[in-house]
């Protein structure tokens, strides 16, 4: 494949206002000059027209778990999920919190949409979303929350960023120990004052920064093969609390050696 002209193309999502998809394509640039990169609107905008909303929107709500045990999905949706499923597709600002969706279901939904003309082993896809995406995957015995799924198009959901890796032990403990919720705000407050916890929250300024890695984990899989790194300091690391993804993309935001090196002979290779 040496030789071969490779793209990537970042798609928007208004729901999180705080995420700059420019910015995450210039970082890409600057980190693998050798890929075109390009940044469209959200998915839906982008490809109105060519699809029919309310197919797309019935579709959306049946690919909502209903079991996080089991992956049930919702089969036979209601008219007010397809109806609200309808004004999110019609208006992707729309936030949608609370709602996890099938995450490989939602990848096939959304291959359905980008014409094949365009899907193709040189072009990548990457969306970002603000939908809850999870997956039950094999020796789970439930479905988990995701950040990234991996393949194309590969998903990025800036809600998982937030709600997917488990926050400190502390902060679970506090919710336990009051069901008065101004309580447990302000033991929150308080841990969160102290240094000790740290977390992303919805809208956070350093969701950009986080995305960055995450948009790097969906190009080496899909470029160089490459799925994540055991090493907790490189930007591949397969994050599960989120002091780990605070580690991996804000403390450290860099390649491993290991990593680093694979990008430079992938870098060297496409410029024969």
């Amino acid at each position: 494949m040496a030789g071969t002209s490779r793209k990537l193309v970042l798609y928007a999502d208004p729901s999180s206002p705080t995420l700059n998809v420019s910015e995450i394509a210039e970082f890409i640039r600057s980190e693998i000059p050798s890929i075109e990169v390009e940044v469209r609107r959200d998915v839906f905008t982008h490809f109105r027209g060519t699809y029919d909303p309310e197919r797309i929107a019935r579709r959306l709500a049946s690919i909502r778990i209903t079991d996080p045990v089991t992956g049930a999905l919702n089969d036979d949706p209601l008219p007010l999920e397809v109806e609200y499923e309808l004004r999110r597709v019609l208006n992707p600002a729309l936030r949608c919190h609370g709602v996890l969706y099938d995450g490989y279901e939602l990848m096939a939904l959304l291959r359905d949409m980008i014409p094949p003309q365009e899907m193709s082993r040189n072009v990548l896809h990457l969306v970002f979303t603000g939908r809850l995406v999870g997956t039950r995957e094999l020796g789970e015995d439930r479905v988990h929350a995701r950040v990234v799924i991996l393949g194309n198009p590969a998903i990025a959901s800036t809600s998982g960023a937030v709600e997917a890796p488990a926050r400190p032990r502390e902060y679970y403990l506090s919710r336990l120990t009051t069901a008065n919720p101004l309580l447990q705000e302000l033991l929150v407050s308080a841990g969160k004052a102290s240094g000790g916890w740290d977390w992303l929250e919805h809208d956070d300024p350093r969701l950009t920064e986080v995305m960055k890695g995450y948009a790097l984990q969906a190009v080496f899989y899909f470029f160089l093969g490459e799925a994540f790194c055991d090493d907790a300091d490189c930007r591949l690391f397969n994050a599960h609390r989120q002091s780990e993804l605070i580690r991996a993309q804000l403390l450290s935001g860099k390649l491993c050696n290991k990593h680093r090196v694979m990008l430079e002979g992938f870098l060297r290779s496409s410029l024969r």
